[in-house]
């Protein structure tokens, strides 16, 4: 995440000289990795970039002078992190698990920057902006998904820019608000303009699950980690590691008047209880509306 702190905090090291577009896409799709994230591929082209220099810069059409630049600048973003944090942590050892935590909090700090994509890279923002991802991006060619961005740029198109494939468990884990606008046999949420529709008895463990983030996160940020708070974080990484099923258009809800079951600390705890066992096959979520 440092390494993305520090990206963001200067211009783009992906050159795309006229006439090599092709190539120069498809060196950045080759180093995301099949991560769809623009992010993503920017870390793995530093790493890249720290082995092999000037030479893994020109092979993978990167601004030499712009790598050294972040390069820089995350020194000194890791150098003020240390007066936050005891120790800055090291990466976590699985990759797949990094990659989704990073998702996780790209999600969280770029909020509400989000959009639902329905064709080709095209969609509309949570506030209902028509928005299209940047022929650049790894993600040009994104259909029916949710997309974190960095910025929107307006040209010929409103162009979205650093753009990364999210899941909906992180947004509905960390929006500042959600909003329960419906309920019936399922509960409507609503995030800005857009609507989600999850499982009643999810919905009373998820409202419950956000209160025991936020209070993790305030007491764990700067303090020095020990065992309850590694086993909490190993189980937060797995709840935003899991894909919720979503599935666009509207869908009305049968009148049946009935309301959640159980109470929320038991609903929580079998929602944890199904993180540690690696199955939350009974979350299911739908978009119903991005106006």
């Amino acid at each position: 995440m440092i390494t993305i702190c520090a990206s963001l905090g200067y211009k783009s090291p992906f050159l795309c000289p006229m006439g090599q577009e092709k190539d120069a896409n498809l060196a950045k799709a080759n180093l995301a990795k099949g991560s769809k994230s623009d992010l993503i591929a920017l870390v793995n082209a530093y790493k890249g970039w720290k082995r092999g220099g000037v030479s893994f810069a020109r092979q993978n059409f990167l601004s030499n002078e712009t790598m050294d630049y972040i390069h820089r600048l995350r020194e000194d973003l890791i150098a003020a992190t240390k007066d936050v944090l005891h120790n800055v942590p090291e990466d976590h050892a699985d990759p797949d698990l990094l990659a989704d935590a990073c998702r996780a909090v790209l999600t969280a700090g770029l909020y509400p920057n989000l959009a639902r994509l329905r064709n080709r890279g095209k969609g509309n923002t949570l506030q209902g902006l028509p928005v299209v991802v940047h022929p650049g991006s790894v993600n040009s060619k994104e259909a029916w998904s949710q997309v974190a961005f960095y910025e929107v740029q307006e040209t010929t198109e409103r162009y979205m820019y650093d753009t990364t494939v999210v899941g909906l468990s992180p947004v509905l884990l960390f929006a500042p608000v959600l909003k329960e606008v419906h309920r019936k046999r399922s509960v409507v949420f609503e995030l800005e303009r857009a609507h989600v529709k999850v499982d009643v008895k999810v919905a009373d463990a998820l409202q419950s699950l956000r209160g025991l983030v936020s209070t993790f996160v305030d007491r764990s940020v700067g303090a020095a980690p020990n065992a309850s708070m590694l086993d909490m974080a190993s189980t937060l990484t797995q709840l935003v590691a899991e894909k919720v099923i979503t599935v666009a258009g509207d869908e009305g809800d049968e009148e049946d008047g009935g309301s959640a079951v159980g109470d929320a600390s038991e609903g929580t705890q079998n929602l944890l209880q199904s993180l540690r066992n690696g199955d939350l096959g009974n979350v299911e979520a739908r978009i119903l509306a991005d106006i």
